[in-house]
């Protein structure tokens, strides 16, 4: 069992002012995401040093291809066409599969050639934002700007995402870009316990389709894995940015990925007892998962269920509400949770019964709610109370 696919395409500056040890944490990051992302995703990578090329990025063989990221070495330019090229990309990929998430990644720590002020590319990035993919949904943007890059204003509520980072930063930042990308969330750690030397303890009181983790400053692999049943070790991935040819030495930035599943069902709910290669202490690892949840949302006007939504028009006065959240596999309700300020439920999102993208069903609802204002995971009744309070 898996979650929905991912289309990744990445504008990656690998200009001469990335030497160094920006070039370092910039080149570990990718590594990062590569080796978290799912063997149905697709990822290319547009180098600003070519381009007119954005790269497929095998994910069936993705040892290789992070060690190819990491072995990285041109430098040149920032031509804007790199971005058209990644943009490109995208629509060129066809897809019926309305849960088929498109997603556009800028890094860059400087100018593009031909703009003359970042208000230049802040209009060519708002002009592709809400683009259409293929499938009917539209495309999401995260912009990183490393150093002394131009700052872009975010659009949040059009999928924009804006991020700026230090130099010693821009690992963190990437980090919480894959984790947005893929869906994964990191476990607190008052749900991890060190059992021994080489063995660790996660609980989720929720379903999963996978389990990740994250060793940093460790080589240490994931041997095995249990819960009620053993657990299927999908991948160990060697991350490695010590000493890169345009990078500068850092003797600690090195570690390993491991990705586990239960095969095709979903990870029920409990503890998880997981075994390394070599000794690990919890404080350099990261466990992240991916919530086996539906979010289900049932739309009424004026107390009368709406079955078909395109017979609702703008300024229809409606109420939306969150119905049952049936964890894929399991049998019962799951409680709606939040942590680190998302909520379990974005994936396989229904509108009465229809399964449509979560964001082709959010921007329904935001055209169709009036009134109504999505708010720390709810939606609110339209009352004069709820009006006054939640909208802005």
């Amino acid at each position: 069992m898996t979650s929905p696919k991912k289309i990744i395409s990445v504008v990656y500056d690998d200009s001469g002012s990335m030497a160094g040890e920006r070039w370092t944490y910039a080149n570990y990051s990718l590594q990062t995401l590569t080796s978290l992302l799912n063997t149905q995703d697709e990822l290319y990578v547009t180098y600003m040093s070519d381009p007119s090329d954005a790269k497929k990025i095998s994910l069936t063989d993705i040892q290789d291809s992070v060690d190819k990221i990491r072995d990285k070495e041109d430098s040149h330019n920032t031509p804007e066409e790199s971005i058209d090229t990644a943009v490109g990309k995208l629509e060129s990929i066809k897809g019926t599969d309305a849960t088929t998430q498109y997603w556009l990644i800028i890094m860059t720590d400087g100018a593009i050639n031909e703009m003359s002020n970042e208000s230049e590319l802040q209009k060519k990035i708002d002009s592709v934002k809400n683009k259409k993919m293929d499938n009917g949904s539209s495309m999401y943007i995260d912009y990183l700007g490393m150093g002394d890059a131009w700052n872009i204003k975010a659009d949040e509520a059009n999928g924009l995402y804006s991020f700026k980072a230090t130099d010693d930063k821009i690992l963190d930042v990437m980090k919480a870009l894959a984790n947005q990308i893929s869906g994964r969330i990191e476990v607190d750690s008052s749900n991890i316990t060190q059992v021994d030397k080489k063995t660790v303890k996660v609980h989720s009181e929720l379903p999963l389709y996978s389990l990740s983790v994250l060793s940093q400053e460790s080589d240490a692999k994931v041997l095995s894995a249990k819960a009620e049943n053993e657990l299927d070790v999908e991948r160990n991935i060697s991350l490695n940015a010590t000493d890169l040819k345009n990078g500068i030495k850092k003797e600690k930035m090195f570690g390993n990925a491991a990705v586990i599943s239960n095969g095709s069902k979903a990870i029920y709910q409990g503890d998880y007892t997981i075994n390394f290669s070599k000794k690990v202490d919890v404080k350099n690892l990261t466990f992240l998962y991916e919530p086996a949840i539906e979010f289900i949302v049932n739309i009424t006007k004026q107390g009368i269920k709406v079955d078909n939504p395109k017979t609702l028009k703008v300024g229809d006065k409606i109420d939306i509400e969150n119905a049952d959240h049936k964890p894929y596999g399991v049998s019962g309700s799951v409680t709606r949770k939040h942590e680190n300020g998302y909520p379990y439920y974005y994936y396989n999102c229904k509108v009465n019964g229809k399964r449509v993208s979560y964001n082709a069903c959010m921007k329904k609802v935001k055209a169709l709610k009036r009134g109504a204002k999505y708010s720390s995971g709810n939606y609110h009744k339209n009352t004069a109370a709820n009006r006054k309070k939640f909208i802005k």
